[in-house]
């Protein structure tokens, strides 16, 4: 019967005989190589050409019924196409694109394609310290798909203003300033002007009324205080609500959970800004139009420009009680007793009152511990706002911090460091004060730590001795590492001599050649 007239069933049939006389005729084949092999090695005189004329024979049937096989199965197969990959493929597959574009074109070519790439597209996920915002964490690391594409967490350690979430006309007093902040920036002759005018007056009659002599309320606009009300209700909630997990200490292990369940999460950035946060000096112009246009809206108005979480450096200006620097290290301790790891940490801070990084050998030990799988750390403090006050840092106090940093930089896998101290150095070089007291080298911290993959190191916004540069030079293990040297102030030494120093180690080959046109000085006049 001709191959082509058999129906897909007789197929079947017909290649499952096919396959049973293949795999005896591969037997019966074995049988005679061994057969012949046994009697090539003896001294007996069989007749060996026989032998070789069957094993001839039978891989000349193979062939034939393999010839056979490939017509009959051939009919029955159809070209592999990427929807025959199991989505565990597809998924491994599509990590390794890269342009967000080809990632949305691959999501709308088909409901399968698009379940299978959708983690791709988010790569980045915040939290802050609210119960929704941790009820989101625990939500995508839990997704089958989302948790394999997140790789960084950012988290915001910012916080509500205690004060004006205990009171009302506390509350009423922030939204006032806040009122005049804006006023400040507007014209005049806008009509907006004159609209946030009433409004003010409104609530500084609001303000009086509630004192006991207060009897006139003829200024008072209803609309205008029941937006005050709204708006301290939900600002009262929303700091309770974050009062709640800072209490049962659930943040730092909420995190750790997470991190636990998405196994390609290897970045950690804490920061103390988060999108809730209001640091801002009403310096945009798109900021001072939305909340100009929110004149007519007084209730959208209050929530727009009170609803919103601190830094810690506007919290200490304020006077808000230092906020909880612990978390700092909490969050590092949960997630190494969580029995996960990282490869990268970063600290992008504001000036708190007092940092408070005090730990017990236990504690630094295991932050040590946890260090060990990182690749890159940083650690940055923003510069001070000009005009204001700047609080001075004890010895104590820069020691605990010099011991948390050491913690993070004792990795062996280390191969990127970045340090900025410039909420200590800018306001020593904008007041002038070139011999500050305050002004202490880095040299002994960076030069401390194990370096046999260090192969980016940059510094700003720091003091140095030149004998600590020098010493921090020699201290390389590895060849070709950059060294970034941003608004450094030289407290002993020339920077002659630093980029003579420099040069020699670049000729022996310790640094790379980037390093010197990594320099970048800011001088005082005397």
């Amino acid at each position: 019967m001709d191959p082509v007239d058999l129906t897909p069933e007789s197929r079947r049939t017909h290649l499952y005989d096919i396959r049973k006389q293949l795999d005896n005729l591969d037997s019966t084949q074995q049988i005679v190589k061994v057969q012949i092999e046994t009697l090539e090695g003896g001294s007996l005189e069989v007749p060996i050409g026989k032998l070789r004329l069957v094993s001839l024979k039978l891989t000349e049937a193979q062939s034939a019924l393999r010839e056979v096989f490939g017509s009959l199965a051939r009919p029955l197969l159809r070209p592999l196409t990427i929807y025959d990959l199991p989505d565990e493929l597809l998924t491994a597959t599509f990590l390794h694109l890269r342009n967000p574009s080809d990632i949305k074109r691959l999501r709308l070519s088909s409901r399968r394609l698009n379940e299978t790439s959708s983690h791709l597209l988010l790569h980045t996920f915040y939290v802050s310290p609210n119960p929704k915002s941790l009820e989101r964490l625990d939500e995508m690391s839990r997704h089958p798909a989302i948790s394999k594409g997140l790789r960084r967490l950012i988290v915001s350690v910012d916080s509500y203003n205690v004060d004006i979430a205990r009171s009302v006309g506390l509350f009423t007093i922030a939204c006032i300033q806040e009122l005049d902040r804006l006023r400040d920036v507007m014209p005049r002759d806008s009509p907006r002007f004159r609209e946030f005018a009433e409004i003010r007056r409104s609530w500084v009659a609001f303000t009086e009324s509630l004192t006991e002599d207060y009897d006139d309320g003829t200024h008072i606009n209803v609309h205008h205080v029941n937006a005050l009300y709204n708006g301290y209700l939900r600002y009262h909630n929303l700091f309770q609500e974050q009062q709640a997990v800072f209490r049962r200490d659930s943040f730092p292990q909420a995190i750790a959970s997470a991190i636990g369940r998405m196994n390609r999460l290897d970045d950690l950035v804490i920061k103390d800004r988060s999108h809730s946060c209001d640091d801002s000096e009403l310096s945009s112009a798109r900021s001072r139009h939305r909340l100009a246009n929110l004149a007519i809206d007084p209730i959208a108005l209050v929530e727009d420009m009170m609803l919103h979480t601190v830094c810690w450096q506007k919290a200490r200006v304020i006077g808000i009680d230092n906020p909880l620097t612990k978390l700092l290290y909490e969050i590092p301790l949960a997630i190494h007793q969580a029995g996960s790891s990282l490869a990268h940490l970063k600290f992008d801070l504001t000036p708190p009152h007092i940092f408070e990084l005090s730990l017990d050998s236990d504690r630094m030990s295991q932050l040590e511990s946890f260090a060990q799988s990182l690749q890159s750390f940083k650690f940055g403090v923003r510069a001070e706002p000009q005009n204001v006050w700047r609080p001075s840092r004890g010895q104590e106090e820069n020691m605990d911090l010099s011991k948390f940093l050491t913690a993070f930089m004792r990795s062996p896998k280390l191969d990127s460091m970045a340090l900025d101290f410039a909420f200590q150095e800018r306001d020593c070089l904008e007041d002038n004060r070139m011999h500050d007291p305050d002004r202490t080298s880095i040299g002994p911290l960076v030069i401390s730590i194990p370096s046999p993959e260090l192969q980016n190191i940059h510094l700003k916004n720091c003091s140095l001795h030149l004998r600590d540069l020098h010493a921090l030079i020699d201290h390389l293990s590895s060849g070709q590492v950059v060294l970034g040297l941003w608004y450094v102030y030289l407290l002993s030494g020339t920077w002659a001599d630093v980029v003579e120093l420099l040069r020699d180690a670049v000729l022996r080959g310790t640094l790379s050649p980037k390093s010197v046109s990594s320099i970048h000085t800011q001088f005082s006049p005397f």
